[in-house]
C-alpha cells in the first residue's frame, strides 16, 4: 500500500515538476534536431484571449520548448513502432530507412505551373529543359509497408506534365537512370533528398539531352565528407534506430576552377570561393555544404570563359538542384540558380534573361505537384 502511495505522489511531482522545469529551462529560438524555427512565448491581449490564439500560442510554445522534448519524442516513437505502427508523421519506417509519404499532386496547382511553364518559354524563346526528379518513394516503392498506397509519379511526370509541354520544354527522363539502379545508395536513409550518386546518374542522363558529355561515375573522384549525417526524416520520426547518411562529393581531376560564387539573400550578396560551405558539416543541416542554404539567387562563375565551354545556363529550382549543379560547372562559364520560393516579385527582378543560353527548371515531384511558387514563371 505505501509503495502504491509513494509512486502516486512521485508520479503527481514529476507532472508538476516538468512545466515548472520547462518554464525555467533555458530557450532557444531553432531547433538544430528539427531544422525549424521553435514557437515564442505568446503575448495576451483582450483580442487574443478573445480569440484564443493566446492560448493556442501557450500549447505551441509549451509543445516546443518542453524540457527533454527529443528524449520524449523518441521515446513516443519507439512505442508507436514497436506497436507495429510503420508511419508517423508522414514518415514511414521501411527496415533501415526513412521514406517520405507523398501526397498526391494537387493538380490545380500542377496546371497553373504547366500553363506558367508554357508562357515563360513562349516570352523568352529560349532553350528551356525540364528535369522532375522522382522522390524515394517512387524509386524504393517496394519498401513501403505492406497496404500503403503510392500513387505512380512516372505516369504523372510522362502524362500529366510532359506531355502536356511536349514541344516547348525539353523533357529530361532521369526515371529509367534512377530506378535501374535502385539498388544502389540514391537516396538519403534519414532525409528527403537524393544523395550525390543519385545525381550523378541523373547528370549522366541530363548531359546528352543539354548538349554535354559525361561518361558516368567513373569521370569523378568520390570523397566521404561525412557519416554522421541526420536529415529531415530523421527529425520528424521519433524512431531512432536508422543508421546515419554519407555524405559525398564528386569531383574531375581536371575540373574547372570555380571563380566565384555569388549568393544573394535578397538583401546583399555575399561571395565565395567554393561551392561547398563546409561549416554546415557541424550542424544539423548537413545537406546545405552544397551551395549553402537556398537563397533567392546563386551565381557561379567558372574559368570556362572564351573555351569551349563558355554557355550560360539559368536554373529554376528546388533544394535537389544543389547537389545536381555542381556537376554542371565544368561545362558552363556561368550558372545562375534561382528559388522563386524566396521571392515576391517577377523573376526578371534578379536576372536578365538575355544573359543566358539555356533554361533547366529542375523540381522533385512533390514540390512541382504541391507548389504554388512555380506559377510564378508565368508572371514577368
Amino acid at each position: 500500500m505505501k509503495s502504491k502511495i509513494l509512486s502516486t505522489v512521485l508520479f503527481a511531482l514529476i507532472l508538476l515538476a516538468l512545466p515548472v522545469v520547462t518554464l525555467l529551462w533555458p530557450k532557444t529560438d531553432f531547433s538544430q534536431m528539427e531544422n525549424r524555427m521553435l514557437a515564442k512565448a505568446p503575448v495576451p491581449s483582450l483580442q487574443t484571449i478573445k480569440d484564443r490564439s493566446f492560448m493556442n500560442g501557450v500549447e505551441d510554445y509549451f509543445s516546443d520548448h518542453f524540457f527533454g522534448r527529443d528524449s520524449w519524442v523518441a521515446v513516443k516513437g519507439y512505442l508507436e513502432y514497436f506497436s507495429g505502427k510503420r508511419e508517423n508523421n508522414k514518415v514511414f519506417i521501411c527496415g533501415d530507412r526513412l521514406i517520405e509519404d507523398i501526397p498526391e499532386p494537387d493538380m490545380g496547382k500542377t496546371q497553373k505551373n504547366i500553363d506558367a511553364v508554357k508562357k515563360f518559354v513562349k516570352k523568352n524563346q529560349l532553350p528551356t529543359y525540364l528535369m522532375l526528379v522522382p522522390t524515394a518513394s517512387e524509386i524504393y516503392r517496394d519498401k513501403l509497408p505492406y497496404g500503403y498506397p503510392s500513387w505512380d509519379q512516372h505516369q504523372y511526370i510522362k502524362e500529366t506534365v510532359a506531355k502536356q509541354l511536349a514541344g516547348i520544354a525539353n523533357e529530361i527522363d532521369i526515371y529509367k537512370a534512377l530506378y535501374e539502379h535502385r539498388s544502389e545508395y540514391l537516396y538519403y536513409r534519414t532525409d528527403h533528398h537524393w544523395t550525390t550518386l543519385g545525381a550523378c546518374y541523373a547528370f549522366g542522363e541530363a548531359a546528352g539531352r543539354l548538349g554535354l558529355y559525361s561518361s558516368g561515375t567513373k569521370d569523378y573522384d568520390i570523397a566521404n565528407i561525412s557519416h554522421n549525417f541526420y536529415g529531415t526524416l530523421y527529425s520528424k520520426v521519433g524512431y531512432r534506430s536508422i543508421q546515419p547518411d554519407i555524405i559525398s562529393l564528386y569531383s574531375k581531376r581536371d575540373a574547372a576552377e570555380i571563380a566565384k560564387v555569388e549568393v544573394f539573400d535578397g538583401k546583399k550578396t555575399a561571395e565565395y570561393s567554393s561551392l561547398y560551405f563546409k561549416d554546415f558539416l557541424q550542424q544539423k543541416d548537413q545537406y546545405s555544404v552544397f551551395l549553402g542554404q537556398n537563397q533567392p539567387r546563386i551565381t557561379i562563375t567558372t574559368n570556362n570563359t572564351g573555351n569551349t565551354n563558355s554557355k550560360r545556363i539559368l536554373v529554376f529550382k528546388d533544394s535537389y538542384a544543389n547537389s545536381f549543379v555542381p556537376f554542371l560547372t565544368d561545362y558552363y562559364s556561368t550558372i545562375t540558380m534561382v528559388d522563386l520560393r524566396y521571392i515576391n516579385e517577377s523573376y526578371t527582378s534578379l536576372v536578365n534573361m538575355s544573359d543566358y543560353d539555356q533554361v533547366l527548371l529542375l523540381y522533385n515531384v512533390d514540390s512541382f505537384a504541391q507548389s504554388s511558387d512555380i506559377s510564378k514563371l508565368g508572371v514577368g
